[in-house]
Formats: C-alpha cells, structure tokens, sequence
C-alpha cells in the first residue's frame, strides 16, 4: 500500500485519542467550587498572544496574583462596559476556583462584578467550559470514527 492512503489515518486516529484524552482530563467545574476575591483595582490590559492566546489581565491591590480572563470567555466578558465604568481604585469581586496553587503566577477568573452590573457571569463561564469539553469529546468520537472507517475501507478494498 502507498504511504498516502495512511496519511489520513496518521492524522485523524491520534487527533481523535488526544480530543478524548483532553475532554477527559479537564477538571468539571460546579458553582461550590470558587471563591470571592475581591479589593481595589490596580490596573487591567487586554493582550494579543499569537502563541498563548488572548486574554484579560486585572490586577487587584490587595492580592499578589494576576486575575486573567481566558480568551474562551471573552466573548461573554463585558469587556467595553468594564474598561468604561472601572476605574483604578474601584472596587470589584472576581469569582475563581477554591482550589489555586501557591506556584501559579496568574489565576483564572469565572465572574467579574461589582455592587452595581456584573461583566462576566459565573453560570454562563461555566456552560461555555461544559460546551468546549462536550466539543472536545465529540470532535474526538468523529475523528476516531473516520479513521476506524478508514481501515476498514483500506482493508475491505485490499
């Protein structure tokens, strides 16, 4: 057989295992799993990383730790409506998950509030991790799926 007609299978079965091994693996978040920080904001930047990807940075005060907003949840994070309303000294609440390692240099926020509008919202971070897990799993199943019908196109054909 010719190295082409395994290219697909070089690609698709390995894809598909780590897609699973990823769905698998990323920690389920409930809402009893975080906690309020909240202080007085020092400063916030939004930042565009080709590599790392982009992301919301807010530094609070009170804390020696970088809150970062992922860039999965930027589109539900208010981001115009926060930079036009909080000013450095303003006080904010971020929701983050209990369980944070004294190593980790920057810690992921899941709400973004303050006594009067909330920017970010814990119930919608959450569903949208849910459906990046669910679209990890199926993404998986789909390119296991071509490439066990592949071999057995290969083989059938032979």
């Amino acid at each position: 057989m010719k190295k082409s007609k395994f290219r697909f299978l070089i690609l698709a079965l390995p894809l598909g295992l780590f897609l699973l091994f990823k769905s698998y693996t990323t920690p389920s978040l409930e809402l009893n799993d975080f906690k309020t920080v909240s202080g007085k904001v020092k400063s916030f930047a939004f930042s565009r990383s080709k590599w790392s990807g982009d992301k919301f940075t807010i530094k609070i005060a009170e804390a020696k730790k970088d809150f970062v907003i992922e860039e999965e949840l930027l589109f539900i994070f208010k981001k115009e409506g926060f930079e036009k309303t909080i000013k450095k000294g303003g006080q904010i609440e971020l929701k983050v998950p209990k369980a944070i390692s004294n190593d980790e240099e920057t810690v992921n926020v899941y709400e973004v509030k303050t006594n009067q509008k909330i920017y970010l919202s814990l119930q919608e971070s959450l569903d949208r991790k849910k459906a990046a897990i669910r679209t990890f799993f199926w993404g998986g199943l789909i390119f296991i799926s071509f490439g066990v019908l592949r071999i057995i196109y290969l083989v059938w054909k032979k």
